[in-house]
Protein backbone atom coordinates (compact mmCIF):
# COMPACT_ATOMS: atom_id res chain seq x y z
CA UNK A 1 0.00 0.00 0.00
CA UNK A 2 3.34 1.78 1.13
CA UNK A 3 3.92 1.73 -3.05
CA UNK A 4 0.57 3.19 -4.07
CA UNK A 5 0.70 5.99 -1.57
CA UNK A 6 4.11 6.70 -3.45
CA UNK A 7 2.76 6.65 -6.77
CA UNK A 8 0.00 9.62 -6.11
CA UNK A 9 2.25 11.42 -4.13
CA UNK A 10 4.74 11.53 -7.33
CA UNK A 11 1.82 12.14 -9.74
CA UNK A 12 2.00 9.05 -11.42
CA UNK A 13 -1.50 8.00 -10.80
CA UNK A 14 -4.31 10.35 -11.41
CA UNK A 15 -2.02 13.01 -13.05
CA UNK A 16 -3.30 14.03 -16.25
CA UNK A 17 -1.24 15.78 -19.12
CA UNK A 18 -2.78 18.55 -21.60
CA UNK A 19 -1.79 18.80 -25.01
CA UNK A 20 -3.06 22.43 -26.78
CA UNK A 21 -2.84 23.77 -29.77
CA UNK A 22 -3.79 27.73 -30.83
CA UNK A 23 -4.36 29.11 -33.87
CA UNK A 24 -5.81 32.63 -35.31
CA UNK A 25 -7.86 32.10 -38.37
CA UNK A 26 -8.87 34.51 -40.83
CA UNK A 27 -12.56 33.07 -41.58
CA UNK A 28 -16.11 33.12 -40.14
CA UNK A 29 -17.41 30.67 -37.16
CA UNK A 30 -19.37 28.95 -39.72
CA UNK A 31 -16.21 27.75 -42.27
CA UNK A 32 -14.08 27.07 -39.26
CA UNK A 33 -17.18 24.85 -37.57
CA UNK A 34 -17.87 23.44 -41.42
CA UNK A 35 -14.32 22.68 -41.41
CA UNK A 36 -14.24 20.32 -38.41
CA UNK A 37 -17.46 18.90 -38.21
CA UNK A 38 -17.42 17.10 -42.04
CA UNK A 39 -15.44 13.95 -40.80
CA UNK A 40 -15.67 12.39 -44.41
CA UNK A 41 -13.24 15.20 -45.55
CA UNK A 42 -10.64 14.42 -42.98
CA UNK A 43 -8.43 13.14 -45.40
CA UNK A 44 -8.35 15.94 -47.73
CA UNK A 45 -6.93 18.51 -45.48
CA UNK A 46 -6.09 16.63 -42.05
CA UNK A 47 -2.56 15.17 -41.28
CA UNK A 48 -3.22 13.39 -37.74
CA UNK A 49 -6.31 12.21 -38.35
CA UNK A 50 -6.84 10.85 -41.92
CA UNK A 51 -9.80 9.46 -41.54
CA UNK A 52 -12.86 9.82 -39.89
CA UNK A 53 -16.02 7.66 -40.37
CA UNK A 54 -19.47 8.52 -37.92
CA UNK A 55 -21.62 11.29 -37.38
CA UNK A 56 -20.76 14.84 -35.33
CA UNK A 57 -23.92 14.16 -33.18
CA UNK A 58 -23.84 13.63 -29.12
CA UNK A 59 -23.31 9.73 -28.58
CA UNK A 60 -22.03 8.92 -32.01
CA UNK A 61 -18.81 6.52 -32.47
CA UNK A 62 -16.44 7.74 -34.88
CA UNK A 63 -13.38 5.82 -36.07
CA UNK A 64 -10.11 7.66 -37.14
CA UNK A 65 -6.99 6.36 -38.62
CA UNK A 66 -4.56 8.52 -36.42
CA UNK A 67 -0.90 9.53 -37.49
CA UNK A 68 1.23 9.18 -34.66
CA UNK A 69 5.13 10.01 -35.85
CA UNK A 70 6.03 6.97 -37.78
CA UNK A 71 2.96 4.75 -36.94
CA UNK A 72 -0.98 4.90 -38.17
CA UNK A 73 -3.48 3.24 -36.01
CA UNK A 74 -7.14 3.29 -35.59
CA UNK A 75 -9.08 4.86 -33.18
CA UNK A 76 -12.30 4.65 -31.38
CA UNK A 77 -13.97 8.02 -30.81
CA UNK A 78 -17.33 8.79 -28.73
CA UNK A 79 -19.01 12.14 -29.71
CA UNK A 80 -19.44 14.26 -26.46
CA UNK A 81 -20.69 17.13 -27.15
CA UNK A 82 -21.64 19.35 -29.88
CA UNK A 83 -22.17 23.11 -30.15
CA UNK A 84 -22.36 24.35 -33.26
CA UNK A 85 -20.02 27.36 -33.97
CA UNK A 86 -18.71 26.97 -30.82
CA UNK A 87 -17.49 23.62 -29.49
CA UNK A 88 -17.00 19.63 -30.65
CA UNK A 89 -15.19 16.81 -28.00
CA UNK A 90 -15.15 13.41 -27.99
CA UNK A 91 -13.79 10.87 -25.94
CA UNK A 92 -11.44 7.79 -26.73
CA UNK A 93 -13.70 4.64 -26.56
CA UNK A 94 -11.15 1.63 -27.27
CA UNK A 95 -9.63 -1.10 -25.06
CA UNK A 96 -6.69 1.25 -24.52
CA UNK A 97 -9.22 3.60 -21.94
CA UNK A 98 -8.29 0.24 -19.51
CA UNK A 99 -5.22 2.19 -19.44
CA UNK A 100 -5.08 5.60 -20.29
CA UNK A 101 -8.33 8.05 -21.09
CA UNK A 102 -8.44 10.72 -24.04
CA UNK A 103 -10.68 13.92 -24.38
CA UNK A 104 -10.32 16.32 -26.96
CA UNK A 105 -11.92 19.08 -27.37
CA UNK A 106 -12.11 21.90 -30.44
CA UNK A 107 -13.35 25.60 -28.98
CA UNK A 108 -14.17 27.84 -31.46
CA UNK A 109 -13.73 31.68 -29.51
CA UNK A 110 -14.83 34.43 -31.45
CA UNK A 111 -12.68 37.91 -31.32
CA UNK A 112 -11.97 41.12 -32.86
CA UNK A 113 -13.27 40.13 -36.68
CA UNK A 114 -11.78 36.56 -36.57
CA UNK A 115 -11.96 33.50 -35.03
CA UNK A 116 -9.46 31.49 -32.63
CA UNK A 117 -9.11 27.84 -32.63
CA UNK A 118 -8.26 26.18 -29.38
CA UNK A 119 -7.68 22.56 -29.73
CA UNK A 120 -7.04 20.70 -26.37
CA UNK A 121 -6.15 17.04 -25.57
CA UNK A 122 -6.20 15.57 -22.27
CA UNK A 123 -5.32 12.22 -21.15
CA UNK A 124 -5.13 10.27 -17.73
CA UNK A 125 -4.87 7.23 -15.88
CA UNK A 126 -3.34 5.03 -14.48
CA UNK A 127 -0.85 4.71 -17.03
CA UNK A 128 -0.20 8.24 -18.36
CA UNK A 129 3.34 8.62 -18.04
CA UNK A 130 3.82 5.89 -20.08
CA UNK A 131 1.80 7.19 -22.79
CA UNK A 132 3.08 10.78 -22.47
CA UNK A 133 6.75 9.36 -22.19
CA UNK A 134 5.88 7.23 -25.92
CA UNK A 135 3.36 9.37 -27.80
CA UNK A 136 3.64 12.66 -26.12
CA UNK A 137 5.59 14.63 -28.86
CA UNK A 138 3.37 12.71 -31.35
CA UNK A 139 0.45 13.91 -29.76
CA UNK A 140 1.64 17.14 -29.60
CA UNK A 141 2.99 17.03 -32.94
CA UNK A 142 -0.54 16.05 -34.34
CA UNK A 143 -2.52 18.08 -32.84
CA UNK A 144 -0.48 21.43 -33.86
CA UNK A 145 -0.47 20.14 -37.22
CA UNK A 146 -4.68 19.79 -37.37
CA UNK A 147 -4.86 23.21 -35.78
CA UNK A 148 -2.38 24.59 -38.54
CA UNK A 149 -4.43 22.60 -41.06
CA UNK A 150 -8.12 23.88 -40.13
CA UNK A 151 -6.62 27.37 -40.51
CA UNK A 152 -5.54 26.36 -43.62
CA UNK A 153 -8.43 24.87 -44.97
CA UNK A 154 -10.92 27.42 -43.30
CA UNK A 155 -8.83 30.48 -45.04
CA UNK A 156 -8.34 29.24 -48.44
CA UNK A 157 -10.13 30.36 -51.41
CA UNK A 158 -12.82 32.26 -48.92
CA UNK A 159 -13.94 29.17 -47.38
Amino acid sequence: MAAVASLFSMGLVGAAVVYTAVERIDATPDVVWEVLADFSAYGEWNPWLTTAVGACEVGAKVTATVVLGDQTRSAQHRVLEVAPLQRLCWRDAGWTTLFVKGRRCRIIEVEDGGVTLRNELKIWGPFVWLADKKYGDALLDGIKAETLAVRQRSEQDGR
